[in-house]
């Protein structure tokens, strides 16, 4: 997506460019939402909306040890966590994890926190930069001094070598070997940095859902949000963006979700 603008007629114009056949494209809405990942603020900063005015982004890769041998993935069927390094945020708890990957079954252990100004896994260097503004540089800054173990814990993770990333792994399962284990890397968040007025920016650990310009338009900032979640961020956006339908949409939605204690949109 290259551009989107709100007319003067309250459409969303919004253009982009096929990846596959680069033919370029245009498409008009009452309403659009910006589930993009890493690259939703990017596109909300073209909307022009005022609720994303001073946020920012700090991009957090993760790499993984991954086994395939069978006779390992084999004798373990449970999802194992350890405890959080200290000053280590709440996405690094070490686990070991057997997965379904293309198929095939795969223990994998981790994270080991890795950096790019990607704010894709398959983004380009150049994410990180241009989604900065003269309205979140201060914000982004604060809350790099604001928390400086995790600043060390980063640099910490960058500087560590796979024997001593393959000892963390021991200490799960003594027995493994390093000849069956590889690295592999994982995707990206977009950790979302807001302003604050007594801290001046405050790095965030969750999801945001951000709405704009009268209700037309939303956007899920911040750490990707797992099946627990997504149900009662989606319903908070029907609620914020919808609230019209709310009595025409209430009866299917309970029959969705039927452990609901209370009316949609209280």
């Amino acid at each position: 997506m290259t551009g989107l603008r709100r007319g003067d007629d309250g459409i969303w114009t919004v253009t982009g460019r096929d990846r596959n056949t680069k033919r370029r494209f245009t498409l008009r809405a009452r309403f659009v939402f910006v589930g993009a990942g890493g690259y939703a603020l990017k596109l909300l900063q073209k909307a022009r909306i005022h609720e994303v005015r001073g946020y920012g982004v700090f991009p957090v890769g993760a790499q993984f040890l991954r086994t395939d041998n069978p006779e390992v993935v084999a004798r373990h069927q449970a999802k194992v966590y350890s405890q959080a390094p200290v000053g280590a945020p709440p996405m690094s708890v070490p686990h070991l994890d057997k997965r379904l990957v293309e198929g095939e079954s795969s223990l994998l252990f981790g994270p080991y926190a890795t950096f790019s100004t990607r704010l894709l896994k398959h983004g380009r260097l150049t994410d990180l930069f241009t989604t900065l503004r003269l309205t979140n540089i201060v914000a982004l800054l604060a809350a790099g001094l604001t928390n400086l173990p995790l600043v060390a814990y980063l640099i910490g993770q960058l500087l560590s070598s796979r024997r001593r990333k393959f000892a963390q792994l021991q200490h799960f399962f003594p027995e493994a070997d390093p000849a069956d284990w590889y690295l592999v890397q994982a995707g990206q968040r977009a950790q979302l940095v807001k302003p604050d007025l007594n801290r001046l920016g405050v790095l965030t650990m969750g999801t945001e859902l951000v709405t704009g310009a009268e209700g037309t338009i939303a956007g899920l900032l911040g750490a990707s949000p797992g099946a627990s979640t997504a149900p009662a961020i989606m319903t908070d956006l029907l609620n914020r963006c919808f609230p019209q339908h709310r009595s025409t949409w209430e009866a299917t939605l309970r029959q969705l979700m039927p452990d609901v204690p209370v009316s949609i949109g209280k």
